[in-house]
């Protein structure tokens, strides 16, 4: 019984290490990204996925490993003890990721339009998590800038999981599953309140180092607003099933939609358990595969 004990904690363990690695992160990205290319009826090639996994990942490691200071602190201590302990992590691993990213993107071939496209991608993620917004005192990552967080992420998002397909993409038989402007607002709509749920985990260590974001303006009304903003899009997706009625979108979006109003209603359950609370928020990512994989096959 003990062996057993100690055989599920190891267990726990290590998959709290490959969450708090961000290699979820940027595998959620890279699944984004296919599910984006069926939505828009565009097909990819793989060396997209593989860039969007790598370019993912250096990213929010190069983030998380800035984040060892005093809001992370308090807002993500099991974080903040893992980058601690295993420092590699923190600058060399990003560096060096940054190479094959480069690779991959170079044998995908982008034309000149998906280069503007990635150039303000790249663009975004640097000021994300580099000091290079000069202000009156000192230099700034766009993250500390608390009243455009939440919106600068949820642009990045759409710009990877919906422009890139558009502009690096070859048109399907198939086609789009829905209007661009259907695409385009639920998965706006989803992101925000993906991004305002992390937020909102995050309040507390944001609110004692000065950081102001939505989360920290509404306090804990914020998983209130989160969850009729969910609901809201659930209602959205509805009154468009008699319109497009593609099984992609039906299957996919909903699935989306289920997932994500699911782990706000869960917010006041899910705080304190730090992976599995990020993990959760995330879910409707993968969800929304699975709903496409079902509906094609």
């Amino acid at each position: 019984m003990i062996d057993l004990a100690r055989g599920s904690q190891q267990i726990l363990n290590a998959l709290k290490a490959i969450y708090w690695s961000q290699a979820v992160m940027a595998l959620s990205a890279t699944v984004f990204l296919w599910t984006g290319s069926q939505f828009t009826g565009r097909s990819l090639s793989g060396w997209w996925y593989v860039a969007s996994f790598l370019g993912t990942w250096a990213v929010y490691l190069w983030d998380a490993g800035n984040g060892i200071t005093r809001e992370d602190q308090i807002n993500q201590p099991e974080r903040a003890k893992f980058y601690r302990t295993y420092p590699l992590f923190r600058h060399t691993i990003p560096i060096m990721l940054t190479i094959p990213t480069a690779l991959a993107i170079w044998l995908a071939q982008p034309s000149w339009e998906t280069d503007l496209l990635l150039l303000a991608m790249i663009t975004i993620g640097a000021a994300y998590v580099l000091r290079i917004i000069p202000t009156k005192y000192t230099r700034k990552r766009l993250k500390e800038i608390g009243s455009i967080k939440t919106y600068l992420i949820t642009i990045a998002w759409l710009l990877g999981g919906v422009f890139l397909p558009l502009s690096a993409g070859v048109r399907t038989d198939a086609g789009p599953a829905a209007p661009l402007w259907v695409i385009l607002s639920f998965l706006c709509l989803l992101l925000f309140f993906d991004t305002l749920a992390l937020d909102y985990r995050d309040r507390r260590g944001d609110k004692s180092s000065g950081l102001v974001t939505i989360a920290v303006t509404i306090g804990k009304e914020t998983r209130l607003f989160i969850a009729g903003g969910v609901f809201f899009c659930g209602i959205y997706w509805l009154s468009g099933i008699h319109k497009f009625e593609d099984p992609r979108w039906i299957f996919g979006a909903g699935a989306m939609w289920f997932a994500s109003l699911t782990a706000s209603l869960a917010i006041p359950f899910l705080i304190g358990r730090d992976a599995t609370y990020g993990f959760a928020i995330m879910f409707w990512r993968f969800a929304g595969a699975l709903g496409i994989i079902a509906a094609l096959i």
